[in-house]
Formats: C-alpha cells, structure tokens, sequence
C-alpha cells in the first residue's frame, strides 16, 4: 500500500512538472518506465514440518497405494503448487539397498523423492538428527535422489564444494535459506561438508555469504528444541534472537514434533515449531501440524513479509478400517470428508483448541 501511495504521488508531481515545463514530456516516460521497473516483485512460500516415515507409513504405501508416497499428500497439494516455493523437512534418509527401516534408524524408498515432489514441493531441508543415520552413504544417495527429482535441497552436502547456503530467484526475489541441527543422535564424528551443525559462527557466515551473493530475503531452517514440548526452550529462544538480530527475515524451526508458538515481527517471523506433517506418531497432538503460508514482497522500501496464513493440519491414518496415511489441512468443509473416521471428528475439535491456544 505504501508503495501504491508513493507511486501515484510520484507520477502527480511528474505530470505536474510537465504541465509547467520543469520536464519534458520524454523525461516524464523515462521516469515513469523507470519507477514501473522498480516496482516490487513478490514470491509465495510455504513451509512445512517434520516428513517422518515410520514403518507402517512406507508399509501402507507400497502395499496399499501402489509405491505412490504422493497419495498421502493429495489434500495438501493445491496449497503447495499454488505456492512459487514449497519446503519441507525430510527426516528420513533414501536408498535402494537393504531393507527399508523407521526409528530410530530412518532409511526409505528412492521413490519417496518423486513422491514429494509430484506432491508439490520444491525443495527439502535434510540437516535433522537423522540426516547421518547411515552416514556418508545415506547422505550421498538421498542428495541424488533428490536432485534425479528436480527438487532443491541444504542442510547436507556431497562434499566442501556443496556446502553453504542455498541461493535461488523467484519473480525478480533472491532468496536464501540455510540449514543446520543440533546434533546428528551421536552418529558422528561428522565434517560441516555432511551435515551443518548449528552454531553461532555457522549462522552469522552463511548470513554474510548470502548477502555477499545478493539475497533480498534471508532464511534460516532450525533443527532444535526439546520434543514433545510445546514452548520454545531457552536455546531456541538464543538462537531465535540472535538470528533476528543478524538480519535474518524468517527463522524456522522443526524437530519437536509438536506445533510451538509464531512470532510475527515489525520486519521478521520465527516460527519455533512445524510440528509433524507426517508421521505415525499419534498421542499428544504429534498427529497435528503447522503449514506456514506467507508471501515476501520486494519493494521499493526492501523486503515486506504479507499474507501471513497458519494452517493446521491433521494426519489422518486411517480409512474404513485399513492404513490410508493422509495429511489433511484443517479448513473449510474438512469434517465432509468420508475418510475422517467417526471416532476421529471429536478429537479434530481438541486438535483446534490446541491449536489456537498455540497460535498468536
């Protein structure tokens, strides 16, 4: 709005020179090319939590939905392809050999790749605390598998050459997003040029490599807290503070898998917490989710966060009695839907109690 005002204001007094003869009428269409060049562009984001894949997930699947992991996201997926940018967090590592496997040592189809991104998405954050549970391997065929999907991806790297910030443009935005976690459940020793480790060096570097490459919008995607908790420890808290304060415009964080407050600023947006968005954890709201919806709008006056939309979503597991994993986003006529279980619509009202008490 500030810069529909501006504009108009701008383009009065040019007309108005021209009516006295203080421009020319050819300076006047420069001028005015000149500020429609220089009007914003904008991208639409979404983020997503925790994509887990616990046994009966990937079972389901493959014996129930013919190897389509993107069945399970299907409700989800106008939302993500009417984003410019959808991101998720992949918690599990990919492969072809040996037997699939969930906790506490997460190894998955080559195929869930495909699967994601048919589902919508563009990219994938992998640092988490099982980016490293079959170590260099299963970083490096997670990474392929990845990519063979045409999906982007940080937070693990094939080697020094990858390792950094992830940089791309959207509409005329350039956009920056880093990713790191708090540990790797003792799977280590690990070198940065597998998985980022969280540490105040490594958010203020990728921070400063992002602006030296250009970025308009800085991100940071936080492995952290404490599970099962829905307030933000004192660490997140730290980190959460210091990264607004380095310059970052959205900090979002995963891994408790539960949701954790929002914190809308006068210039950033921390979201502590996704919560799951897959998984087959049930009991204590872990089957409720968060997707965060924003538009960053590039302007005249810098980077604008607008059209901030918080949409729960709920894991439904079952249909008529067999294993039918769906994430369904709690809005609008959702109750309608035949696949709800009847035994599951009073705890859909419990979910949006939680919900909104969590939610500013």
């Amino acid at each position: 709005m500030k810069n529909k005002v501006l504009s108009t204001l701008i383009l009065m007094l040019l007309s108005f020179s021209v009516s006295y003869g203080l421009v020319t009428e050819e300076e006047m269409a420069r001028e005015h090319s000149l500020l429609m060049n220089r009007k914003y562009s904008s991208a639409r984001l979404i983020f997503a939590g925790d994509l887990m894949m616990h046994m009966p997930t990937v079972n389901s699947v493959l014996y129930q939905e013919g190897g389509d992991f993107s069945r399970i996201f299907e409700h989800v997926t106008p939302y993500l392809k009417g984003a410019d940018f959808s991101v998720v967090n992949l918690e599990t590592t990919l492969t072809s050999g040996g037997e699939y496997s969930g906790y506490p040592r997460f190894k998955s189809p080559l195929s869930l790749a495909e699967g994601i991104r048919k589902a919508g998405f563009d990219g994938v954050v992998t640092a988490n605390n099982h980016a490293y549970d079959y170590r260099d391997e299963g970083v490096l065929t997670t990474l392929n598998a990845l990519e063979e999907a045409g999906l982007k991806a940080t937070g693990t790297f094939r080697g020094s050459e990858e390792a950094g910030p992830l940089i791309f443009e959207i509409n005329r935005v350039s956009l920056g997003i880093t990713n790191m976690t708090y540990g790797i459940n003792g799977m280590g020793p690990v070198e940065r040029t597998a998985v980022n480790l969280i540490s105040e060096e490594l958010l203020k570097q990728d921070y400063e490599a992002m602006v030296r490459r250009g970025t308009d919008v800085e991100i940071v995607f936080f492995h952290w807290g404490n599970e099962y908790q829905f307030n933000p420890d004192r660490v997140q808290e730290h980190l959460g503070a210091l990264a607004r304060e380095i310059g970052y415009d959205l900090i979002i964080g995963s891994h408790p898998h539960v949701v954790q407050p929002v914190i809308i600023g006068k210039d950033s947006l921390t979201v502590y917490s996704l919560g799951n968005f897959i998984s087959n954890q049930r009991d204590g709201f872990k089957d409720l989710g968060l997707m965060v919806d924003l538009t960053v709008e590039k302007t005249l006056e810098g980077i604008e966060i607008r059209n901030i939309d918080l949409i729960p979503t709920w894991v439904n597991q079952r249909d008529q009695g067999s294993y039918h994993y769906r994430v369904i986003p709690l809005r609008g006529d959702f109750e309608s839907l035949e696949s709800i279980d009847a035994r599951e619509r009073d705890h859909l009202g419990n979910l949006m109690e939680k919900f909104d008490e969590l939610m500013p």
